[in-house]
C-alpha cells in the first residue's frame, strides 16, 4: 500500500505515484483558473469519503449554523433584553454603591478620630514649653545665689537666657510632623464628607429617564447619564474615596515615621513599614479610569445614533457571563460600518487590559480598508473578537455568576469555531498578494494569524473538555479550511495554523486514548484522510505550469504539515506509554498508530511517499531555507521509519542547523 506502482491514466499516460493518479498540480490558483474541468483527485476523494461532493467551504456571506440557543433572538428582542438588564443593573449598582460608600465613609470617620488624637499631642511640639523655660531661669538664679554664698565674686556666672531662646523656636521636625498629620486629617475628613454628600446623589440619574421610553431610548438615556456622571466623578465615587483615604494614610505614615525617628531609628523603621503595608493592603485602590472612556471615545461613537449601542455594550460588560447579554449586544450592532465596529471593539477592550493583552486586537484595528474585504467578513471578525473578549479565562469574575468560564466556552465554541473557519476561508481578502515566502519559524501577525492565536487563547488555553462541543460538520469543514489556507497563504502563515502541540493541529489527528475529547468520528476521519491525500497530490509538480520556487514552497508546506502531525502522533503515544524510552519512540509510535488507524496512516504514508518522490528530483530537493531545524529533524525520522520497511529508497544525509 505504501509503495509505488505504475498506473495508466484515462489519457493513456503512465504515472508512477502511490495515489494511482496522473501528476497534475494543485497550487495556489483554482481549478477554473487552470482551465481544468475536473481533477483526477476529485474522483479519488469521492471514493474515499463515500462519494460525498457536497462539502463546500463556508463563506462570510453564508448564514451562521451554530448560534447557541440563547443567541437565537431577533433585533427587537435583543434591544428589549438589554434594556431590561440595564434596569436590573441600575438597581444593583445603586445598592452596591451605597454599601461601598458607607463602608469607606465609616472608615474615614474612624481614621479621622485617630489622626485627631495624634494631632492633639503633636501640636504642643512647636510651642513654647513654659515648664522648661522656668527650669532654666531657676537654674540661673541658683548659680548666682551659690556664687554669693561662697563669696566667689570672681567666678563667671552662667549666661543669661537669650531672647531667641525665650522665643523658643520650634524644631523643624515638629513642624513637618504637624503638617503631615494635618494634611492626613483634611483628606480623611474630606473623604467622609464626600461620602455623606454622595449618598444624596446616588440614584438621582434615574429622574432624567424619559417616561414611557422604548428599549433603545432607555439605553440611550443610560449611556448619556453614564457620560455625565463620569464627567462629574460620581461614577467612580468609590475609587475616588479610596484614593483620598490612601493619600491620608500616606501623609499619616510619613509623619509617624519622622516623629518616631526622634525616639529610636529602629522602632521608626519597623513601625512605619509595618503600618504602611498593612493599611495599604487592607484598603487597596481601584484605577481611576472612568473619565478616560469619555476622552478617548471616537467621534463616531459620540453620535446620538450610536448611544443605544453603547448602552447595550455597557450591559454586556456588566453581565460578562450571561450569553443573552453578549448576544443582545452582538445583535444590536447589526448594520454598523466597519469603522464603527472597530471603535466599539476599542471601547469593549478598554478595561480588559489583563485579558485583552492575550488577544491581538491591533491586527484588525490597523488593517487598512480594502475592497477585497467584504462587509460580511468584517462582521465575522467583529463578532469573533466580541466572543473572545468574554470567553478568555480571567483571574476572577467581574460579577458573581453561576456560569463558570468553562461553561461559557462550551456554549460559545460552536459559533466561534464556525466564525474562525469563515474568516480563514477568506484569507485572500486580507493577506498581501505580493508577500514573499517566509521561514516556518517566522510568523507574520495579520488578521488570520490573530484569529488563530485568539481562538487558542480564549478556548483552548486551560482545558480541552469542550473540544467535544465542536460540531461534526465544523470538524469536516476544518479539513476544507486547512486545504484552502494552505493553497492561499505563504508557508510562514501555515506554520502558525499548524503550530506544535496546538489544539488546531490535534483536530487533524485521531486519538489513541478512549474516551478522549479528541476522539474522531468516522466521517471526520474520512475527510482527514482525504486531506492527507490532497496534500500528497499538492506537492506533485507540473512542469508546464509550476515554477521551481512554487514547487519548493508547496513541498515546504507539505513537510511542515506531516512533520507537525508526527509530533502529535508521538505525544499521543507517549501519553499512553509514559515509560517508553525515546530511542524507539518514533518507530513504535508510528507502528501503534498504523495498527489503530490503518486508513489514516496509509494516507500519511502516501503523503510521505509523494514528498519524497518530488524532493528526489535534483531541481527541487528539500527546501531547507524555508524549514526550521525541528521540521527537518522530524521529516528525517519519517523517512527513516518508512525506509526501514522497504517502502522508500532514501540516501540519508546529515541535517544542518
Amino acid at each position: 500500500m505504501h509503495g509505488h506502482k505504475q498506473a495508466v491514466s484515462t489519457s493513456g499516460t503512465v504515472t508512477n505515484h502511490p495515489l494511482d493518479i496522473e501528476r497534475t498540480m494543485i497550487g495556489q490558483i483554482s481549478y477554473a483558473e487552470r482551465n481544468i474541468e475536473e481533477h483526477p483527485l476529485d474522483e479519488f476523494i469521492d471514493r474515499d469519503i463515500g462519494g460525498d461532493k457536497s462539502v463546500k467551504p463556508w463563506k462570510s456571506a453564508d448564514p451562521c449554523h451554530y448560534l447557541p440557543k440563547e443567541g437565537k433572538i431577533t433585533a427587537g428582542e435583543s434591544w428589549s433584553l438589554s434594556a431590561e438588564l440595564a434596569r436590573q443593573e441600575d438597581h444593583k449598582e445603586d445598592e452596591r454603591s451605597r454599601v461601598e460608600v458607607d463602608k469607606v465613609s465609616l472608615f474615614a470617620t474612624l481614621f479621622s478620630a485617630i489622626v485627631t488624637a495624634f494631632i492633639i499631642e503633636s501640636y504642643k511640639l512647636p510651642q513654647v514649653d513654659h515648664g522648661e523655660l522656668s527650669a532654666k531661669l531657676l537654674l540661673h538664679v541658683h548659680y548666682q545665689l551659690d556664687n554669693l554664698l561662697r563669696d566667689n565674686a570672681s567666678a563667671t556666672p552662667p549666661p543669661l537666657i537669650s531672647d531667641p531662646e525665650l522665643g523658643c523656636k520650634a524644631p523643624s521636625y515638629a513642624v513637618f510632623v504637624n503638617g503631615m498629620w494635618s494634611l492626613s486629617l483634611v483628606c480623611s475628613l474630606g473623604a467622609a464628607l464626600l461620602g455623606m454628600m454622595s449618598q444624596l446623589r446616588i440614584g438621582e440619574w434615574k429622574k432624567t429617564t424619559r417616561s414611557g421610553a422604548s428599549a433603545t431610548e432607555v439605553l440611550e438615556d443610560r449611556c448619556s447619564q453614564m457620560d455625565v456622571l463620569a464627567s462629574m466623578g460620581v461614577y467612580s465615587l468609590v475609587e475616588l474615596l479610596r484614593a483620598m483615604l490612601l493619600l491620608s494614610l500616606i501623609f499619616f505614615t510619613v509623619g509617624l515615621g519622622i516623629f518616631l525617628l526622634k525616639v529610636d531609628r529602629t522602632m521608626a523603621s519597623i513601625v512605619t513599614v509595618t503600618f504602611g503595608l498593612m493599611m495599604v493592603g487592607a484598603l487597596g485602590i481601584g484605577p481611576l479610569f472612568t473619565t478616560v472612556v469619555i476622552s478617548s471615545r471616537s467621534q463616531e461613537l459620540r453620535e446620538n445614533k450610536n448611544k443605544a449601542i453603547l448602552g447595550s455594550l455597557w450591559v454586556a460588560r456588566e453581565y460578562p457571563q450571561d450569553i443573552r447579554a453578549i448576544y443582545a449586544f452582538i445583535h444590536s450592532t447589526e448594520g454598523i460600518t466597519p469603522s464603527v465596529g472597530k471603535a466599539l471593539l476599542r471601547e469593549l477592550y478598554l478595561f480588559a487590559w489583563f485579558r485583552g493583552r492575550h488577544l491581538h486586537l491591533s491586527a484588525y484595528l490597523d488593517m487598512a480598508r480594502s475592497k477585497r474585504c467584504s462587509e460580511g467578513l468584517h462582521r465575522d471578525i467583529f463578532v469573533a473578537y466580541v466572543l473572545d473578549r468574554f470567553a478568555l479565562p480571567f483571574p476572577a469574575p467581574e460579577h458573581p455568576s453561576p456560569r463558570r468560564p468553562s461553561e461559557l466556552q462550551e456554549a460559545l465554541i460552536g459559533h466561534r469555531f464556525e466564525l474562525f473557519l469563515r474568516i480563514l476561508n477568506g484569507a485572500d481578502s486580507y493577506t498581501p498578494s505580493d508577500e514573499s515566502p517566509a521561514h516556518t519559524v517566522t510568523h507574520p501577525i495579520g488578521v488570520g494569524e490573530a484569529q488563530i492565536k485568539n481562538i487558542t487563547s480564549a478556548f483552548f488555553s486551560n482545558d480541552y473538555d469542550h473540544i467535544g462541543n465542536i460540531p461534526t460538520e465544523c470538524r469536516i469543514q476544518y479539513c476544507e479550511t486547512v486545504w484552502t489556507y494552505m493553497n492561499g497563504v505563504r508557508v510562514g502563515r501555515v506554520s502558525l495554523l499548524l503550530a506544535r502541540q496546538s489544539a488546531l493541529l490535534k483536530l487533524l489527528v485521531p486519538s489513541l486514548s478512549n474516551p478522549s475529547p479528541w476522539n474522531m468520528q468516522f466521517e471526520v476521519l474520512q475527510h482527514v484522510c482525504a486531506l492527507n491525500r490532497r496534500v500528497a497530490q499538492y506537492v506533485v509538480p507540473n512542469p508546464s505550469l509550476d515554477s521551481q520556487d512554487a514547487v519548493k514552497e508547496r513541498v515546504a508546506k507539505a513537510i511542515l504539515y506531516v512533520a507537525r502531525i508526527l509530533q502529535i502522533i508521538l505525544s499521543e503515544y507517549k501519553a499512553v506509554h509514559p515509560a517508553e524510552s525515546r530511542d524507539k519512540l518514533a518507530h513504535k509510535g508510528i507502528a501503534e498508530y498504523t495498527a489503530a488507524h490503518p486508513d489514516y496512516m496509509a494516507s500519511i504514508a502516501s503523503l510521505v511517499s509523494a514528498i519524497h518522490d518530488t524532493t528526489s528530483e535534483a531541481s527541487v530537493g528539500v527546501p531547507d531555507d524555508l524549514l526550521g531545524y525541528c521540521e527537518r529533524a522530524w521529516w528525517r525520522q519519517l523517512l527513516e521509519y518508512y525506509d526501514a520497511r522497504g517502502h522508500l529508497a532514501i540516501p540519508l544525509s546529515p541535517i544542518s542547523k
